[in-house]
């Protein structure tokens, strides 16, 4: 991964999924950012997500107010994103960094789900990652109820 100086990126819509052109940010051959969220209102929590361009996933959670999370999230080929914030003027997005050919990003989530709870449980990805061995995976978490704060 590659740090750069951040640049705010928040889209200028809330309550859809909108394109995100990194390109003026990033170089061509990169694969995925690493972006920033923060929710600056006092009180209320707003709705966030981050997708690959052309997923069909569409989760997103709410952050809490006064507070920050960090994300890392694939592009595609032409550099850009999908983001969905709830609210544009107390929610920023800043881009921070980027990978190159060190880290694959699917389109879609592949889902890992377990049968059971309260135990650890060995999860195969190797079928899930083709010929990129991975050295290391990016897993979401996701509880079952929709309305989960980040």
């Amino acid at each position: 991964m590659i740090f750069i100086d951040p640049v705010e990126i928040t889209p200028g819509s809330a309550g859809a999924w909108i394109d995100i052109d990194v390109s003026s940010y990033v170089p061509a051959g990169a694969t995925g950012v690493v972006l920033h969220f923060v929710n600056t209102h006092a009180s209320n929590y707003y709705y966030i997500g981050q997708r690959k361009n052309g997923s069909t996933d569409n989760r997103y959670g709410q952050l809490f107010s006064d507070c920050h999370t960090w994300s890392a999230i694939g592009i595609d080929a032409n550099r850009v994103l999908e983001a969905y914030v709830g609210n544009t003027t107390s929610i920023d997005i800043y881009i921070v960094g980027y990978y190159t050919s060190d880290a694959v990003f699917n389109t879609n989530a592949v889902d890992k789900s377990l049968s059971n709870t309260g135990a650890w449980y060995d999860i195969d990805i190797s079928g899930d990652t083709g010929a990129d061995t991975a050295t290391g995976a990016i897993l979401e978490i996701k509880g079952s109820t929709s309305n989960r704060a980040l």
